[in-house]
């Protein structure tokens, strides 16, 4: 199943994933849509995997989960964007 997330509060998303999975899905994937900065990304991650520490046997992926990171004199790029993710 599908989960359109990133359009209300952390907290929300995170109990919308989590209800998708207590629904009898075997598999969730989280469609973030690239609304989450760094921090509410990983706080996101954080309070699935509090409410079921076997959340990496169910979530498949979470799609497009960082905002895009750009500033005007360098163009976007995928190298950066990841780099964004990893630090």
């Amino acid at each position: 199943m599908k989960v359109k997330v990133g359009h209300q509060r952390v907290e929300d998303d995170a109990i919308a994933v989590i209800d998708a999975r207590n629904g009898g899905s075997k598999y969730v994937r989280a469609d973030d849509n690239r609304g989450r900065n760094k921090s509410d990304a990983i706080q996101f991650s954080q309070i699935l995997r509090k409410h079921d520490t076997s959340i990496d046997g169910y979530i498949e992926f979470i799609d497009a989960p960082l905002q895009k990171v750009n500033t005007e004199d360098v163009p976007w790029s995928l190298k950066d964007q990841v780099e964004a993710l990893e630090n």
